[in-house]
This record gives C-alpha cells, structure tokens and sequence, in this order.
C-alpha cells in the first residue's frame, strides 16, 4: 500500500515539471487586443497609431526618423485632426520661410525708422536740442524704469521699452509739445494699444481752438436745403381734392446734452496718442473726450478689439460716427482721474520759480500763506516740485502719504462744472448779469455738496470702493536688498492694471491692462426706459358704464324738476318788473 501512495506523488511531480506548450496564436490575439484598447480621452488606439506611422514611415521615407520619432508622431496626430486635402499641403519649410521673410520685413523697418531718427538728430543742433528735450522731459528715460517695471511685477521686454524711447523721442522733438509721457499698455482681443500721454503749449493749443471755431462758423453759415421731394409732395397734397391729413408730429425734446471741455481744461487737458506698435509713424491722435461718452462707458462692459475704426455695438448705444477711438478716450479719461497718485507734496500748484537767495525764502513763504487761505480748485495745473524730499519707505506704507495728482470726473462727465446761462431778449443791465453771477455761483456750490466731488490733492485715505469690502489700494514696499532703494508701489484694486510707485525722487504711474473696472457682482445691463404714453389720461377718453333704463328715467325727471323750477322763477322775476314800474308811475 505504501509502494502505491508514493508512485502516485511521483507522477504529479513530474506533470508539473514538464514544460507547457506555447500558444503563439493566443498569445499574438491577446497582445493585439491590449494594443487596440481605444483611449476615453482621445478616442484611438496604439495599435491604429503604430500602424500609421509605419505607412508614413514607408511611403514618405523622412531623414532620421529615429532621432525624432516624438516629433513625427505628434505631427500625424495633428494632421488626423486637421487634415488638408491633397494638393493644398503646406509644408513646413513654406511656413518657415513665411515667417522668416515677415521677421526680416518688420526688422527691416526698424532699422527704417532708426535712421530716419539718426538723420533727425543730424540735421539738428545737438546742444540745441539737448536743452530742449532736458526741459521737456518730466520723467527719466524710459530704459532707466525698466528695473523698476521688474521690480513692480510689469513684465516688459528690453526691446519694446528701447522701442519706446525712441518715439518718446520723437514727439519730444516737435516744437509744438510741452512734455510727453508713457501712460501704459491696454489689452485687445485682436491687438494691443501703446498710449502715450502728450502735453501742448499754450501757442499750440491757442492755433487749434482758432481752427475749430472757423470751422464752427461755417458750418452754421451754410445752409441745408429742403429736398425736392417733400416739396413734391405738398404740392400734390394741396391739389388733389381730397388731401390726406398730415401725418401727427412727435412733440418729445431729448435733453440738451452737456457741451465738451475745450482743448487744454479739464478731462480734455492733455492728448492721447495710440498705436499698435511700440515704435512706429502711425501714433493716432485719440479724439476728445465728450461727457456723453463717458457716461455711455461707464454703464457698459465691453472689452477693446485693438481696432481704433471698429464700431461700438451696445447699450446704451453711442452715435453713430463714434468708435473705438471715443470709447478708448473715455477709458482712459476715467482711469487717470481716478489712479493717478503720486507722494505728499511730490505735486505742486504753483510753478517753480528761477529765484534764488532771500527773494525765494520770501516768495516761498508768501506762496504757503496763499495757499493755506486759498482752497485749490479742481481744475488747476500741478507742477513738480524742484525741492521735493522723499519720506522714507516706512512712511509711504501708509495712505495718507500718498495723495491724488488728476481732478476727479463729476457725476455729469465733466471736471468742470457746467454753467447754464439763461439767455433773455433784449439788452441785459449790469445789475441783472450780477445776479446772474450770484445765482451761478451758488448753483456750484450746491451741485458740489450735492456730488460729494473730493478737491485736487485729496488723501488717498478717502478712497473707498462701493457696495464692497475690499479696500481701494494695496501697498507693497520692494527691497533690493538695500533699504535706500526700495520701491514703494500702490496697486489700484478698482481699476486692476494700475500702478503708482516712488523710489527716491522719482514717481510715475503706468497701467497694463484690459480697461475693465473691478465690479464686486455680476454685471448687469440698463433697464430698456419705459414706454411713452400714447395719450393724456383723462377724464374725456376714459371709458364709463353704460347707464341703465331705471338711471335714465330718474335722469329725465330730474332734468323735467329743474325746467320748472327754472320757468317759475323767470315768471316771479317778471312779476317784480312790472309792480316796481306801477310804483314809479305813482310817485311821478
């Protein structure tokens, strides 16, 4: 019994020793399948895929496919996606030369216009011109912000801000500009906008006011004739038996609107160049900003193209000759007037004189007095002040150090207040254009109470954002790594994309961004305004119940009653007549 047990154990031994049969078929089935598994994101298989490379491999015999077989196979799934009929195919060395001869046309214009600029330089005195542009220059050059802009987070490549120095340059260069800045950057969907912020001298501005009033005149002096077809058509009317009444005419008068700020006031006190490229001869002049205009940008939410002839389509809709130009300049007018910040006493009212010694301590101290009795207006041009001592960086942390440099835009689109003078027939006295003045004055200052406008140079302390919690600045000092040239930045959390900083004497302010004002909720659109009425409610057309037959009978006897009573007391009167006229002739 035991010899039997132990020959069975040996048996199932040597079964499990013994080598299995490989199945290449099965095993071939199996991988096929694992390779064929189609992927949930894309849709194909690794098996379709080697398959195809393998084709392409064969039949277009490319160099080194080895050395880039990602790149191969990443273009084949690109191609599966987009494919492009036969005969139509670009390839890859077409595109390469495309791009390389659009490189070398837009390197050849540079190098264009930087000769030009050298031939500019040229022609003129150059001890001349260095005066000349070290007066007109308010900030210093460009290229020495770049390692502030690092600093702050505003990431502009060496070449664009080279770029930009040069056409800073340039509209340096005309006799006709006062000063000119770099305002910053806006985002479009198609392209961008360079914006520079351009200052005209009192010549200048005096020329072009001269030429809009001519041309004012004359279109008033021209008169538009009727057309021949409205005559036509009375004519017609009037022989014709029967005539169709006229057509009823609308009685509404839309509200006057509010008139511009001349060139060199106001919202209009500097010009705005744009352009596309950061060096180029195309900087279009931004037209002047109307308060229709911005107030039709603050009720709406749209975002720029890059195009400046584009059409503005929204609601409330502007007219119909404006465009992206107007829009861009409102933009622009709202966002100076609210962001641009500078240090305590980095601004001043009153220009620097070229006094020196006792004579300016005095002229100083005279100008101080004026200036704490007299209230700055809203309006009035600040200037730099030569004598400015930058507080330490600890100090601007705080807001109150920081103060608003751009008068801020009234609740009607203007800075100015807008002065309604009631015109009356005839010759006005003196004493009536005095009460005039009088009732004018106390106009504004109601309107200012009522408006709540804050005066120039008010603290930044002040500056609250409505219907929200999150405060309107953030402050954010820079070390790097020395304490002496720290950066102090304000970043503007109404208007995302504005920048005040001051290092040491300098201070400016730049905006990059989108032009969209931070909003805490979703933004809604204006109501459409409601319906005029058809007709004047009242008592002749609104329509009355019919009166029942039992309402008439009583109606008609009470009419009956009153004829009667009405013929007795004629008879009565009658009566009287005749017994007065007995009475006379008895007393004769």
């Amino acid at each position: 019994m035991y010899q039997s047990s132990d020959l069975s154990l040996e048996s199932n031994v040597i079964r499990e020793i013994k080598p299995k049969i490989p199945d290449h078929e099965k095993d071939f089935t199996q991988a096929k399948m694992i390779l064929k598994q189609i992927s949930v994101e894309s849709g194909e298989s690794l098996y379709d895929h080697l398959a195809e490379i393998i084709q392409r491999a064969l039949c277009d015999r490319p160099r080194n496919v080895m050395d880039n077989f990602e790149d191969f196979s990443r273009k084949i799934r690109q191609n599966r996606y987009h494919h492009v009929p036969e005969g139509e195919e670009i390839h890859e060395k077409e595109k390469n030369e495309e791009d390389f001869e659009g490189k070398l046309t837009k390197s050849r214009q540079f190098i264009e216009d930087f000769q030009k600029l050298q031939e500019l330089r040229a022609n003129h005195d150059t001890e001349d011109d260095d005066k000349i542009l070290a007066e007109k220059v308010i900030h210093p050059n460009l290229m020495s912000l770049k390692s502030i802009y690092d600093l702050i987070g505003i990431g502009m490549p060496s070449r664009d801000i080279y770029l930009l120095t040069l056409s800073q340059e340039k509209f340096l260069r005309d006799k006709n500009i006062k000063s000119c800045r770099f305002w910053g950057k806006i985002y479009g969907l198609e392209r961008n906008y360079w914006i520079f912020e351009v200052q005209l001298t009192e010549e200048a501005i005096a020329e072009r006011l001269q030429k809009t009033s001519k041309e004012q005149i004359s279109e008033e002096n021209v008169e538009s004739p009727l057309p021949a077809s409205t005559t036509t058509l009375k004519d017609e009317t009037s022989k014709s038996k029967n005539a169709i009444p006229p057509l009823p005419q609308s009685k509404f008068v839309p509200n006057p609107d509010t008139p511009a700020e001349s060139l060199g006031e106001g919202v209009n006190r500097y010009l705005y160049y744009a352009s596309n490229n950061a060096f180029g001869d195309k900087w279009h002049e931004l037209p002047l900003a109307t308060p229709k205009q911005i107030l039709v940008s603050k009720q709406i939410k749209k975002a720029l193209t890059g195009n400046l002839s584009a059409k503005v389509i929204s609601y409330p809709k502007m007219q119909h000759d404006e465009t992206e130009a107007h829009l861009l300049r409102a933009l622009i007018a709202r966002i100076t007037a609210s962001t641009f910040v500078a240090p305590l006493n980095y601004w001043v009212a009153r220009k620097p004189t070229d006094i020196s010694g006792e004579e300016a301590e005095e002229t100083e101290e005279e100008e101080e007095e004026e200036e704490e009795e007299d209230e700055i207006e809203n309006d009035t041009e600040l200037f730099r002040n030569p004598k400015f001592e930058p507080p330490s960086y600890k100090d601007l942390k705080y807001l109150s150090f920081w103060v608003h440099v751009r008068p801020f835009i009234q609740k009607h689109g203007r800075i100015q207040t807008y002065k309604e003078q009631k015109i009356k027939d005839g010759e006005e006295q003196l004493e009536e254009e005095e009460e005039l003045e009088e009732e004018i004055e106390e106009e504004e200052e109601e309107q200012n109470d009522i408006e709540n406008v804050p005066p120039l140079l008010n603290p930044c302390t002040e500056d609250v954002i409505s219907c929200d919690t999150t405060p309107a600045w953030t402050v954010k000092t820079i070390h790097n790594p020395n304490p002496v040239d720290a950066v102090t930045l304000m970043r503007s959390n109404l208007w995302p994309g504005a920048v005040a900083f001051a290092r040491d004497k300098i201070a400016d302010m730049i905006y990059v961004g989108w032009a969209q004002k931070y909003c805490a909720r979703n933004y809604e659109p204006p109501n459409v305004p409601q319906m005029h009425d058809e007709y004047p409610l009242g008592p002749d057309i609104l329509e009355i119940n019919d009166p029942t037959a039992a309402e008439e009978n009583e109606h008609r006897q009470k009419m009956a009653q009153n004829e009667k009573l009405e013929a007795t007391s004629d008879e009565d009167d009658g009566e009287g007549e005749e017994t007065l006229e007995e009475t006379e002739d008895d007393e004769e």
